[in-house]
């Protein structure tokens, strides 16, 4: 950049003003029409393609609702009593009085009853009346099953279940439903989305749709496997397809309008060529009369980047006599300006939550770390509030998330009134909440305040033209001598938010002593865990991580669970903050490190690759920490005979944080030893980018919260781009983590975002079942590539 500088200075910039640029830009005007029709081609597909799999994925989740539907309504009707006597009476007048109200009441299609030699004896029909063979077969053998297959009629939803008598099974009763031509009609809403639905290749129903396009589905033999050529074809009628694979050998097709953007297309291509012919004339007039008096200003604005690179935005390019430059700096000025502006917003986004504003948990541990230290030089008294709504998982349940989220933004409103400006209202996640209070003079203010909020939560709700009604459970912890950190008053609070729970909810409870209960329980957690390594009771599950150029599998994450004998599979956030706070996680640490390498070097020998795989293990901050670190994870690799390069380490951003200088000297060592580095949750910590740049790491992982926003939320998204750009920057891999929807990833492949993991592809699996996977060397069907 300095030499790029250099040769911007006003002697040289005189000697190189002429001819050259001309030329270069009429050169570049007609490469980026070339890339550009590349580039337009692309994005139409892309576009179409992300439209059409947000359709096929409505349908999809339609379909796994009316299975679930189907499979319970299947199991009420098999247990309706005097069924199984009836069949195996083989009494039709009796099934029919028994079935049709049902049938009539559960809004179903249609209703067959076979007996136990696959006979049928009732039918009970409006219409789609088939269903696949196999249903009886398996219903037989005493299994209930959910099927689905294409009709002329439409999509059909298939549910048998055995009907179990005296003396074994009597016989099957089959249900099923259609999701016929309106109900695909009502997914293509204002958009130009038509569907069409194939069985074996040929095509048995379709919405409306232009007569040519339907000639052309009716006439083919239309598989999957054709899908590219039929697009090239569609393409004339300016349409294309995405599909989706079905049960039963059928196949749904979401048909897709590209009229509209390849109009757009042109349009914009033609405005470009123009744009890029007024500025070739611009250039030869600034060219031929202003040569000498463009050097100055240009080297003002090359200062001007060079201090904006560095990250200093409050130089500003000075004004110019020539109009053309006066527009070059305002829009450096303003480039500045932006700059700032983004920097402070993401500042802002990484302390706050982002659905209601209020201060999440790591500004709010700050702000009660400083308080804390305030209060040991003053008489006066803190508390904290930890507030748990009672009944809101109801809530979301009842009325969706958006309606949940809704009403946690009324609650903070709430809340806040409650308090004085110089208190601090915090949401933890979910539908949790804290409050700081400083400078009260002893527990009667802080019982007052949560007398206040429950006050103000008697008051209802107004959610979607209903009254909603809901309390909360506030557990109080009060500052003493004994207590002087953060987590340890938020244990107390969160301890108390429990008591108060189990003292019947809608109520407020102060933290003491004598809460036995929950310590009894939290001591019995840790002996368990103290015995659960000797027992051999942890289990390394690995989750695939995702090339998402290629779609190849390029690294496991290693995660620990936990096989309890009595509560069975312990998930890791319930054992791993006790692991962490008692000291287990060191050894704990230590065997889940040595147990990755040592299934890796298995994978290794039995599928090599180039590259090779890559397992990442997590370094919890205590680990970190130890002393001889590099020593430790020397001996292992030097053990199992693998390459340093193939152990990525993941550790938070908060705990490199915590102490720089030590963590800085430990990550070199670790990147001398040749191992890879990763900050995982990458924006959820407390970053400090001028550090940050100074680690030897290899990799940023974008924590899930960010990634679950993708294409909804605009602040995450913008938040995503902003790390991927940054890690680009830097040189730096990126992964994204939690991703589980299909345009979670397009957004994230448009980004250029290097890899990604979540169940998307795949959940957590124990070792067996990703041998499966390494041995296809594909974690994810033919879709992720299309």
């Amino acid at each position: 950049m300095q030499a790029l500088i250099a040769k911007l200075r006003p002697r040289r910039l005189r000697a190189r003003l002429l001819a050259p640029v001309i030329v270069l830009v009429a050169a570049g005007s007609v490469g980026i029409s070339l890339v550009e029709d590349i580039a337009t081609h692309w994005q139409i597909k892309l576009l179409t393609e992300q439209k059409g799999s947000l359709v096929l994925q409505g349908i999809l989740q339609r379909l796994q609702d009316r299975k679930k539907a189907k499979a319970l309504f299947v199991e009420l009707l098999a247990e309706e009593p005097n069924l199984a006597t009836s069949i195996e009476n083989k009494d039709t007048r009796q099934l029919t009085q028994l079935l049709l109200p049902l049938k009539i009441k559960l809004g179903i299609d249609f209703v067959k009853v076979y007996d136990d030699q696959q006979r049928n004896l009732l039918l009970l029909s409006n219409s789609g009346n088939n269903s696949p063979s196999s249903l009886i077969d398996d219903s037989l053998t005493g299994l209930t099953k959910i099927s689905t297959f294409v009709s002329k009629e439409g999509l059909a939803v298939v549910a048998s279940a055995p009907v179990k008598g005296v003396h074994g099974i009597a016989g099957v009763v089959i249900i099923g439903s259609l999701l016929n031509g309106e109900d695909l009609e009502s997914y293509k809403g204002k958009d130009p989305v038509d569907l069409a639905l194939f069985q074996d290749g040929s095509l048995a129903n379709i919405t409306s749709v232009q007569p040519e396009v339907m000639n052309l589905l009716k006439q083919s033999k239309f598989t999957l496997n054709q899908l590219e050529d039929i697009n090239k074809i569609l393409s004339k009628y300016n349409f294309h397809a995405v599909a989706q694979e079905l049960d039963n050998g059928g196949l749904l097709l979401a048909l897709i309008s590209t009229q509209d953007l390849v109009s757009a297309a042109n349009q914009r291509k033609t405005l470009e060529l123009l744009g890029l012919m007024g500025l070739l004339m611009v250039l030869l007039l600034v060219e031929l009369l202003l040569a000498r008096d463009i050097a100055q200003p240009l080297e003002s604005m090359v200062d001007t980047t060079q201090d904006i690179i560095h990250g200093n935005y409050n130089r500003l390019v000075p004004s110019s006599n020539i109009q053309e430059l006066q527009e070059l700096g305002k829009a450096i000025n303003y480039l500045a300006k932006q700059l700032q502006v983004q920097i402070s917003k993401l500042t802002y986004q990484a302390f706050h939550d982002p659905l209601t504003n209020l201060p999440n948990r790591p500004l709010f541990e700050d702000r009660l770390r400083r308080a804390l230290v305030r209060a040991q030089r003053s008489p006066n008294t803190i508390a904290v509030l930890f507030l748990d709504l009672d009944g809101f998982k109801l809530i979301n349940d009842s009325f969706g998330h958006k309606a949940g989220d809704r009403l946690l933004v009324l609650v903070s409103e709430r809340l806040d009134s409650c308090l004085r400006d110089e208190d601090t209202l915090a949401r933890l996640g979910g539908d949790e909440f804290t409050i700081l209070l400083e400078n009260i003079q002893d527990m009667e203010d802080a019982t007052s305040v949560a007398r206040r909020i429950a006050k103000q939560l008697e008051l209802p709700f107004s959610l979607e033209d209903h009254e909603i009604f809901i309390s909360a459970s506030i557990g109080i912890a009060i500052s003493t001598g004994d207590r002087s950190r953060p987590d340890d008053f938020l244990r107390d609070a969160d301890a108390a938010m429990y008591a108060a729970k189990k003292n019947g909810k809608a109520t407020h409870q102060v933290f003491n002593l004598n809460m036995a209960s929950q310590a009894r329980q939290q001591l019995l957690l840790e002996a368990d865990l103290r015995r659960a390594l000797e027992r051999q009771e942890f289990r390394v599950y690995y989750q695939p991580v995702i090339h998402l150029d290629t779609g190849k599998i390029v690294e496991v994450e290693a995660l620990v669970r936990w096989q309890h004998p009595l509560r069975g599979l312990v998930p890791p956030l319930d054992f791993i903050p006790l692991a962490e706070e008692t000291g287990l996680i060191m050894p704990l640490g230590q065997w889940i490190l040595e147990q990755a390498c040592k299934q890796l070097r298995v994978w290794h020998l039995q599928y090599p690759s180039d590259p090779p795989l890559v397992v990442g293990v997590n370094l919890s901050a205590k680990q970190f920490q130890q002393s001889q670190l590099e020593d430790k994870i020397a001996a292992i690799l030097q053990e199992q005979n693998l390459e340093p390069g193939s152990l990525k380490l993941e550790i938070t951003e908060s705990a490199i944080l915590r102490n720089t200088d030590a963590n800085l000297d430990l990550l070199r060592k670790l990147n001398d030893l040749g191992v890879q580095l990763a900050i995982d949750d990458f924006g959820t910590g407390f970053s400090a980018l001028n550090y940050l740049k100074q680690f030897p790491v290899d990799t940023l992982k974008i924590d899930r919260g960010f990634v679950n926003g993708l294409g909804s939320n605009p602040e995450d998204t913008a938040i995503v781009h902003a790390i991927i750009a940054f890690a680009k920057a830097l040189n730096l891999g990126i992964t994204a983590e939690g991703i589980e929807t299909a345009n979670q990833l397009a957004i994230l492949r448009e980004l250029n975002c290097d890899r990604g993991q979540g169940y998307y592809f795949s959940k957590p699996l124990p070792s067996e079942a990703i041998d499966h996977l390494l041995a296809s060397n594909q974690a994810v069907d033919s879709r992720f590539l299309a």
